[in-house]
This record gives C-alpha cells, structure tokens and sequence, in this order.
C-alpha cells in the first residue's frame, strides 16, 4: 500500500521532509505548495509532483493522503484547518501554532473530526475512505526522526 503526501511549505524543513519522504519505500510525494510559485515548480520538478499555489487546492487534492504543514507557525492554523477539513492526515511541524487561540482552534478541528494526537504526533490521522490504514504509522515514525 502507498501513501501520497503533500507538503505545504517549501523553506528548510519543507524541503527536507520532501527529500526524505521520496526516499521511502510506499510514499509518493504527490503534491507541493509555496506562496513562491518557483520554488513550488523547481520542488515539484524535482520529485514529480504537482506544484500547487495554494494550501486550500492542495488539501482538496484526490491524490493526496496526508498533509505536511512546514509552512511558519503563523500559517499552520489556516493550512491545518483546510486539510482537517479536507479529512487529510495532518502532520504538523513544530511549534503546532503560534498563539494558544491558534493552537486552540487546530486541536478543536481535529477532535470535531474525531482525531487529535498530541506533541508531535498526527493531528487527524484516521482511516477514512480512501486513506491507507497505516498513515498513522507511518507519521508516527517521521515524527521520531
């Protein structure tokens, strides 16, 4: 079974989590997004990806499982919502958010949906239709790395 992921967020650690992620055996970096739509083509060029302007296209992505959120923590709250929304595993690089409201609202999201982990685990990863039962896991092992 294959996971596809996306990742939102293209600066240092966005970047590393793509070249990690299309090293392992299963996953497929399906889909990138920046707010700098060359960074976001070289990425996707890069991994054979489709590059994405915006974080809410993404998530609404039939080709993506789970969502990588390594966008600055002022952005996880609005890039976490849509993919909670869009019924994605979330993982959320740290800090989860930038404020205690913002954190507030991203936890409330995710438990709404019937899913919440915490620390540096998944924010929502269940086994919805069409979701690979082993997102969990699998995020679960990148959080330790």
């Amino acid at each position: 079974m294959s996971i596809n992921v996306g990742i939102v967020g293209l600066g240092f650690m966005g970047r590393r989590y793509t070249e990690f992620l299309n090293k392992l055996d299963g996953v497929h970096v399906t889909a990138v997004c920046d707010i700098r739509p060359d960074v976001a083509r070289e990425c996707a060029e890069m991994v054979g990806a489709q590059a994405f302007a915006e974080a809410e296209l993404l998530a609404t992505s039939p080709n993506v499982n789970a969502i990588f959120v390594c966008t600055p923590e002022d952005r996880h709250e609005s890039v976490s919502l849509a993919a909670i929304g869009a019924n994605k595993a979330v993982m959320i690089e740290k800090p989860l958010a930038h404020s205690l409201r913002s954190a507030q609202a991203i936890m409330d999201a995710a438990q709404q949906k019937g899913c919440a982990g915490d620390g540096w685990a998944p924010c929502c990863a269940s086994s919805r239709a069409g979701q690979p039962r082993d997102v969990p896991s699998l995020l679960g092992i990148l959080a330790m790395c």
